[in-house]
């Protein structure tokens, strides 16, 4: 959640994957924006569910998603039903680590006064619950629970309220790298100081795209990560919070219409655009209801 100023408060929804690349860098760089505080969400589902998919698939091995999908139905019984499950410590243990890094970022790589939003769902256990209040509490970081699955918006009224409060808080705001700088120190400074790792690799087809965009001036544009969501590495099997790896950048190439770079690591595919002619245009239904050109 981004949050700028108590009269003007923008939500900015960070889905797995941009949470886990450095992409806020990028939203604030392009975006001219100067943000006022941070708010990270967590839910005892999330931390705890991805450590026992993963456990029951081999420690460091990843199913693919439709794997996962396959496994999430076994889940579906514990968001609907009323019993609540044991206590699952060891695996929010294992997956708390991914939070707090992300808390620490905020905190000492962006300098923003944080909350830790716990998101309760009827299924969490009291355990659980103060297990992650007291991992952020002792990294220095306020935590409000929040209860809006079962209050709705009541039983987020504490969260809105502390957002609020750190938007009028003074804050040191810093980017982690400058404009100014080469396209290959931006994706270096992402790298060392958010992620941890020690050394970017670029590819001799990166290396020539990167010298052939400063030939025509996008060298000063914001870098966006395309990464794997799975890690703070390009390696989806590095789980947690992980230090002392490298970055392979296999290419680059400008977004022109967004104003960033979109540096590829690993093997991430990016989701490909429409054709000149989409598909859409040639399906239609006539009046007796039967759909024509699917195929």
């Amino acid at each position: 959640m981004l949050s700028l100023q108590p009269s003007n408060i923008y939500p900015q929804l960070l889905t797995i994957e941009a949470a886990h690349t450095g992409n806020r860098e990028t939203i604030y760089q392009a975006a001219m924006l100067d943000p006022h505080t941070a708010a990270q969400l967590s839910t005892d589902e999330i931390v705890s569910l991805c450590d026992e998919l993963i456990e029951a698939h081999g420690r460091f091995d990843v199913p693919t998603g439709i794997k996962i999908a396959r496994e999430l139905e076994q889940f579906k019984p514990m968001f609907f039903e009323e019993p609540t499950p044991p206590d699952n410590l060891e695996a929010l243990k294992a997956g708390i680590p991914n939070l707090l890094r992300h808390v620490s970022n905020i905190k000492n790589v962006y300098k923003l006064p944080s909350v830790v939003a716990v998101n309760r769902f009827p299924t969490d256990t009291d355990a659980e619950i103060n297990l992650v209040i007291e991992k952020c509490k002792a990294l220095g970081v306020n935590v409000v629970l929040s209860t809006v699955w079962a209050e709705g918006g009541k039983g987020g009224m504490a969260l809105a309220e502390e957002v609020v409060r750190l938007c009028e808080q003074p804050n040191d705001f810093s980017f982690r790298y400058e404009l100014e700088g080469t396209i290959e120190e931006k994706i270096e400074a992402i790298v060392r100081r958010v992620y941890r790792g020690d050394a970017v690799n670029f590819t001799p087809a990166a290396k020539k795209e990167i010298a052939k965009l400063a030939s025509l001036g996008y060298d000063k544009m914001p870098v966006c990560m395309a990464k794997t969501q799975y890690s703070f590495s390009d390696d989806m099997t590095k789980l947690g919070a992980p230090e002392g790896f490298t970055v392979t950048v296999r290419n680059v190439k400008v977004s022109a219409g967004a104003g960033f770079i979109v540096a590829l690591t690993g093997d991430i595919m990016t989701m490909p655009g429409l054709p000149k002619a989409p598909a859409a245009l040639k399906i239609d239904v006539d009046e007796d209801g039967k759909i024509s050109g699917l195929f």
